[in-house]
C-alpha cells in the first residue's frame, strides 16, 4: 500500500510539472508572435498629398505608385506617417525623430516602430510648405521655394542607444533621390536583437534649389559648390512623408 501511494504521488507530481512546462511554453510563443496594437491614425497606408504650396514638379499630386497597397499576407497595410515638416539643419544635426515627434508620444503610437526582423522605409517628397508650422510647432519664416528634388539620410537607433546601428541616405549615389510628389525606392534595414520600439531619425536634407539659385545668380554649374545638391537652408522648411513596414504589416511595394 505504501509503495502504491508513493507511486501515485510521483505520477501526480509529473503531471503537474508537465502542465507548468506547457503553460510556460505557451506563454513564450504568445509573447513573441503577438501583433502590437496598430498605431492610430497611421494605418493602413493612408495617402498624404502634403501641405506644400511651392511649384512642385508634379503640381501637388502624389504619384499613385507611391501609395499602392502593400504586399504580403499580413492583415493591415504598412504605416504612413504624413506631414513631417522640418527646418534645414547643418550636416549631422537631427531634423526629425520618432522619439520626439509630438504625435508619437504614446506607447500605442510607438508600436509603429516595433519589429523583430523586417524594417523597410520609403520616403515621399512634397513641395515646399512655405510659411507653415513645422512638426515641432516652430514657424517656417520663409516663402515657399520651388525645389524639385530632395535627399535625406535616415538613421536607426536601438531603444536607449546614443548612436545609430544603421543609416541609409536616399540620394543620387544610391539612385534614390526623391522627386517632389514622388517617392524613393524602399530600403530594408538589418535589425539586431532588441526589445522595444526602434528610434528613426531624419537628417542631412538636401535640395536642388541651391544649385538653381546659384545658376540664376550667374554661377556656372561646374563652378558651384551647391550643384547638383546643397543642404536645405536653415531658415527654410521642407516636407516629407515616411512609410514604414515591419513584421506586423504588409511590405512596401
Amino acid at each position: 500500500m505504501k509503495i502504491f501511494l508513493l507511486t501515485l504521488m510521483f505520477l501526480i507530481m509529473l503531471v503537474s510539472l508537465q502542465s507548468c512546462m506547457n503553460k510556460t511554453s505557451s506563454n513564450k510563443v504568445a509573447a513573441t508572435t503577438a501583433t502590437p496594437t496598430p498605431a492610430p491614425g497611421f494605418t493602413p497606408g493612408s495617402v498624404d498629398t502634403g501641405s506644400g504650396t511651392g511649384t512642385g514638379s508634379s503640381g501637388g499630386t502624389v504619384d499613385t505608385s507611391c501609395t499602392a497597397p502593400g504586399t504580403g499576407n499580413q492583415p493591415f497595410d504598412y504605416y504612413t506617417l504624413p506631414s513631417i515638416i522640418a527646418h534645414g539643419k547643418s550636416s549631422g544635426v537631427v531634423a526629425w525623430s520618432s522619439a520626439t515627434d509630438p504625435r508619437l508620444q504614446t506607447p500605442t503610437a510607438q508600436n509603429m516602430f516595433v519589429t523583430d526582423a523586417r524594417f523597410q522605409v520609403r520616403v515621399l517628397a512634397h513641395s515646399s510648405p512655405g510659411k507653415a508650422i513645422d512638426t515641432y510647432n516652430n514657424v517656417c519664416t520663409m516663402e515657399a521655394l520651388p525645389y524639385t528634388r530632395l535627399q535625406v539620410k535616415v538613421g536607426l537607433k536601438l531603444p536607449g542607444a546614443a548612436t545609430y546601428f544603421s543609416t541609409y541616405t536616399f540620394d543620387y549615389t544610391n539612385n534614390a533621390e526623391i522627386d517632389v510628389n514622388g517617392c524613393s525606392p524602399s530600403h530594408s534595414f538589418t535589425i539586431p536583437p532588441h526589445t522595444g520600439p526602434l528610434v528613426v531619425e531624419v537628417m542631412n536634407a538636401k535640395w536642388d534649389y541651391s544649385c538653381t539659385w546659384d545658376k540664376a545668380m550667374g554661377v556656372p554649374e561646374s563652378s558651384s559648390s551647391y550643384c547638383p545638391w546643397g543642404l536645405v537652408w536653415v531658415h527654410d522648411c521642407y516636407e516629407i512623408t515616411l512609410q514604414v513596414a515591419t513584421d506586423y504589416t504588409k511590405g512596401l511595394p
